[in-house]
């Protein structure tokens, strides 16, 4: 019976043929998919990179505009996107926003505002992914770009001197004229900021 056993487990059984022939295939399958997948990731990656770039860039020139003129502002960031390939119906959105609360840097009520914001949204065709039923992936870049005081406050602190001339050269009007000035010229300072010595 032993040797029964021994020789049904030495024998080769019939119909195992090719199994290595269907386990290459089936390898070589799944690093072709790999191999496409770092294809189409690495191809979106590009775009992403160059889209984004594009959009700061635009940014950075139409914020140069502000807070003066949006028409002009708008206008250069179109210009900058299509010199990189971005036609205004890509997805483009142009906004314009305050990031000061000072009406002194912006003031929404007169177009006068301090940030450009700059989105591009489009959809990025897929190479291989389409086999999988994924024909593209959808890219979204933005930026923003400030100019002036940017939120900062527009108020600061410093130091002012003025010394009036007390010598005898000054008649009393004169001197009473150069303490009218001094005085006049403190006025203009916050008072809760200032301090005299």
């Amino acid at each position: 019976m032993m040797r029964t056993l021994k020789a049904l487990l030495l024998r080769p059984v019939q119909g195992e043929k090719g199994q290595a022939l269907v386990l290459a295939a089936l390898v070589l399958l799944v690093v072709i998919g790999f191999t496409a997948l770092v294809l189409d990731v690495g191809l979106f990656m590009e775009q992403k990179r160059e889209i984004q770039n594009s959009v700061d860039a635009a940014a950075l020139a139409a914020a140069q505009e502000l807070p003066d003129d949006i028409v002009a502002a708008e206008d250069v960031a179109l210009e900058w996107l299509g010199k990189n390939g971005i036609e205004g119906g890509d997805g483009v959105t142009i906004d314009f926003r305050c990031t000061s609360t000072y009406q002194i840097a912006c003031d929404p009520s007169i177009d006068r505002y301090d940030t450009i914001q700059v989105s591009v949204d489009r959809g990025v065709p897929l190479n291989f992914a389409p086999l999988l039923g994924l024909n593209e992936v959808n890219l979204n870049a933005k930026a923003a770009a400030c100019t002036g005081l940017c939120g900062a406050d527009p108020f600061r602190d410093v130091d002012v001197m003025l010394s009036i001339d007390r010598t005898g050269s000054m008649s009393n009007g004169d001197l009473d004229n150069a303490k009218d000035g001094a005085r006049a010229i403190l006025e203009v300072f916050d008072p809760d900021r200032k301090s005299v010595l």
